[in-house]
């Protein structure tokens, strides 16, 4: 039941969910917070598997030949915020691993309200290819180390990108 309010819930706002399962995940089945960011991790992995497949397959919306430079530039950095998010969590204690998943949460949540009220359309940077291929890959870093950090995908970051 909790799968399908989070899912629920996330599909409506165009997320995979886990910025609300994380939170259930400690509260309701009290999983540890390290062991639940796991977790929501390998869940999200699978929901994005599923959607990809999803959009690619039944809805036509196969990603294309145009964004392939920004794409695999946010994938590279993303991979190296990941690795250095993963040693960074390896270090922390619980407490400040609490305290930095509170604020990401916050802002994550802060980003959304903000995303819905303001009617802001982007008019892409006025950049060359590779500054473009640079952008997406500190973006991705950026990305990669907030999506380890809270086990989640990252799409509603990278929709700001």
């Amino acid at each position: 039941m909790a799968g399908a309010g989070v899912g629920i819930l996330g599909g409506l706002l165009g997320l995979g969910g886990a910025e609300f399962r994380l939170p259930l995940l400690v509260t309701i089945f009290r999983y540890t917070l390290r062991r639940a960011v796991s977790l929501n991790l390998a869940i999200s992995f699978l929901a994005v598997v599923v959607a990809a497949v999803s959009r690619w397959a039944l809805a036509k919306q196969a990603p294309l030949a145009s964004v392939a430079l920004v794409a695999g530039c946010m994938m590279v950095g993303g991979m190296i915020g990941a690795a250095l998010s993963a040693t960074w969590l390896a270090r922390i204690s619980d407490e400040r691993l609490h305290a930095a998943v509170r604020i990401l949460l916050v802002s994550i949540g802060l980003l959304l309200i903000v995303e819905s009220v303001t009617p802001w359309t982007s008019a892409g940077l006025p950049l060359g290819r590779i500054a473009e291929g640079m952008v997406a890959a500190f973006a991705g870093v950026a990305i990669g180390a907030v999506s380890t950090t809270l086990g989640v995908a990252g799409g509603e970051l990278c929709l700001w990108v």
